[in-house]
C-alpha cells in the first residue's frame, strides 16, 4: 500500500519536529561540554597558581 500524500506531510511534519527536538538537544550538549571544559581549566589554572605560590 503506498502512502498517501497526506500521510507523506503529516509524517514529515512529525520528523521535523523530532529534527528541531534532535537540534535543541545537540546545542544543549556542547555547551554544556564547553562549560565543562572552561571549568576544567579554570580549575587547573587556580591549581597551577597556587602550587607556584
Amino acid at each position: 500500500m503506498q502512502p498517501t500524500a497526506e500521510t507523506n506531510a503529516s509524517r514529515n511534519v512529525g520528523l521535523e519536529a523530532q529534527l528541531e527536538q534532535v537540534a535543541a538537544n545537540l546545542a544543549f550538549l556542547v555547551v554544556q561540554a564547553h562549560r565543562r571544559d572552561r571549568s576544567k581549566v579554570a580549575k587547573s589554572t587556580k591549581v597551577a597558581a597556587d602550587s607556584n605560590s
